[in-house]
């Protein structure tokens, strides 16, 4: 059985070694910038991730790893997702835009924002996600996001229709991977909620609008709502032990955040969300890094480094209150919200 291991260890790391070099032009690292790959190879990546996955199993029977989908070989290309209008779908090749098919629009049973508010407290740290998953249990991601997509009013710098698509595809991911009882649907509903509550109250001051701009909001919405994808239900460290597929294609550090901000970076660009942002200090790549480095931000592992660096920003902005609006300084109050929001909320 270890000879059968150490053989399928070997060949996988050489079936995925190729893969890596086409996606990231070498091994990929936190710092690296991902390089996005045409649908047909993401979907092959997968598909050897899932396959992977469940012969792996046979060798280590008391771990649980189905949250890889192993029951079922659903293409990515297939999963229900809303469309993009016409007029939006000018930058995609003509395969891309047949492949994305039906309409998101506000269901009767939807409520506002207001009525959201009242009903299910969605603005204040008062909200149950359950809740909310109780009475929207198929839909209950993308419906807040198309709320908080309404809230800060981002129809400027995102099209609610491409950044419901990517959505609805997140909460996809998260069902077909729902034998994780943590890292599902409604977790990531937590996040995205206590995300849009702190970036809400950050952006009453005018300094804290200064820092946030509406493109930053929609990085942050996005990245809470993919942050967990494709969870295995177990940690990075046991995935190295184990040598799983994962580590063999991101290594050791950051594993399953690294798969997570493939992935969640993947969909944004097949939708092409990010395409018309341009404000200047931020276009459609620096969003994409921003989104990368996000959901690399809810590591476990980067808590405690996380707290030293806000320290020193802190200190930074005592002594120079302008230098809050520095990129640097953004992100790392950017990172330190997403990252209280995943292990402070309640799902």
């Amino acid at each position: 059985m270890a000879v059968g291991h150490a053989q399928q260890s070997a060949s996988l790391g050489s079936t995925l070694g190729t893969l890596v070099d086409n996606f990231f032009g070498g091994a990929p690292t936190a710092d690296r910038k991902l390089v996005m790959a045409p649908p047909p190879v993401i979907l092959a990546l997968i598909r050897e991730f899932r396959r992977r996955a469940e012969s792996r199993e046979t060798l280590q029977t008391h771990i649980s790893l189905s949250a890889i989908d192993l029951s079922s070989q659903a293409d990515l290309r297939s999963m229900s997702r809303p469309a993009i209008s016409e007029s939006e779908t000018g930058s995609m090749s003509g395969s891309e835009s047949e492949l994305v098919h039906g309409t998101f629009e506000a269901l009767p049973d939807m409520p506002t924002v207001e009525e959201a508010s009242i009903s299910f407290h969605v603005l204040t740290l008062d909200f149950d996600a359950h809740e909310w998953a109780r009475r929207y249990p198929n839909d209950a991601l993308p419906y807040m996001a198309f709320l908080m997509h309404q809230h800060f009013e981002l129809d400027g710098v995102v099209s609610v229709r491409r950044f419901t698509a990517a959505v609805y595809m997140y909460n996809q991911m998260y069902r077909d991977s729902s034998s994780s009882p943590y890292h599902n649907a409604v977790h990531a509903t937590d996040v995205l909620q206590v995300v849009s509550v702190l970036l809400d109250t950050l952006r009453r001051t005018e300094r804290g609008r200064a820092i946030c701009p509406p493109h930053t909001v929609a990085v942050m919405l996005l990245a809470a709502a993919a942050h967990d994808i494709e969870h295995c239900g177990v940690s990075s460290d046991l995935l190295v032990n184990i040598r799983h597929p994962l580590y063999h294609l991101f290594g050791s550090e950051s594993t399953l955040e690294l798969y997570h901000s493939f992935l969640g970076v993947y969909v944004v660009r097949y939708y092409g969300v990010f395409e018309k942002i341009d404000s200047g200090s931020m276009d459609h790549d620096g969003c994409s890094d921003m989104f990368q480095r996000l959901i690399l931000a809810t590591d476990p592992k980067s808590i405690f480094g996380s707290a030293s660096e806000l320290t020193r920003v802190a200190q930074m902005i005592n002594k120079d209150p302008s230098s809050i609006a520095q990129p640097d300084v953004v992100e790392t109050l950017m990172c330190a919200i997403i990252r209280m929001a995943d292990i402070s909320n309640a799902s």
